[in-house]
């Protein structure tokens, strides 16, 4: 399945203690954009920069999938990312 005309964005929790914490996600987001699947890759993150609006002012394609990246579902994914 491809969608090479569609934008992901990989939204991280992040941190302002550890810069480490946002690794898994760019681990992530680069391991997409090799496979190809996507026009456009981006991740984001709650706690640092580039924050989810930063991330989809940069968006170019017409659809974009929001995608969190968090250990469990809860108050982030059910409740801040989609207010954002």
């Amino acid at each position: 399945m491809s969608h090479l005309d569609s934008a992901l964005v990989l939204v991280g929790h992040g941190s302002t203690l550890n810069a480490d914490s946002a690794s898994p996600t760019f681990d992530h987001a680069q391991a997409l954009r090799a496979r190809g699947l996507f026009a456009e890759v981006h991740e984001c993150f709650w706690k640092e920069e580039p924050n989810l609006r930063q991330a989809l002012r940069n968006v170019r394609s017409r659809r974009a999938y929001i995608v969190p990246n968090f250990i469990s579902t809860g108050y982030f994914t059910e409740r801040v990312i989609p207010r954002e």
